[in-house]
């Protein structure tokens, strides 16, 4: 993820190139429906989810304020876009250049080290339509869950 928040990634490098093939990854992108990826900066957590179904960037943000993390979010999706196209080409039945992004309505944390609970929540819960609510006083339970299924 690292790379991808990069707002000066060299997309022309090998090994960036190399970023999202399927040996890398695991799977082929063109086989998935969301691909859901947690950012980390600046002791904060959002997610960016590539929603191939809606073919759109789904934002998740437990904050209240997203202006910290649009640089981010615009380097990552950016990123993904230039380094999916150079990957998997026109081979698809959409171009991902076209995709426009949007914040998708989610619960709120009440203090900032809560926010890895909440994108955990949000990475299992999220479908691609809308997300499954939850909130603050749900806390100790999803703390629970999250550490039986470690």
């Amino acid at each position: 993820m690292e790379k991808l928040m990069n707002p000066m990634l060299n997309h022309s490098d090998p090994a960036n190139k190399l970023i999202l093939q399927e040996s890398n990854v695991g799977f082929s992108l063109l086989n998935a429906s969301l691909v859901k990826m947690p950012v980390f900066k600046e002791k904060h957590w959002i997610l960016i989810t590539a929603n191939f179904r809606a073919k759109i960037f789904d934002i998740m943000n437990p904050y209240y304020s997203a202006d910290t993390f649009l640089p981010t979010i615009s380097a990552v999706i950016y990123n993904f876009k230039v380094l999916f196209a150079a990957t998997y080409g026109n081979s698809t039945s959409f171009n991902i250049g076209n995709f426009e992004s949007r914040f998708v309505p989610a619960p709120k944390v009440n203090f900032r080290y809560d926010s890895g609970i909440f994108i955990l929540q949000y990475v299992s819960k999220y479908k691609g339509l809308e997300l499954q609510g939850f909130s603050n006083d749900d806390l100790q339970a999803l703390r629970q869950k999250f550490l039986f299924e470690m």
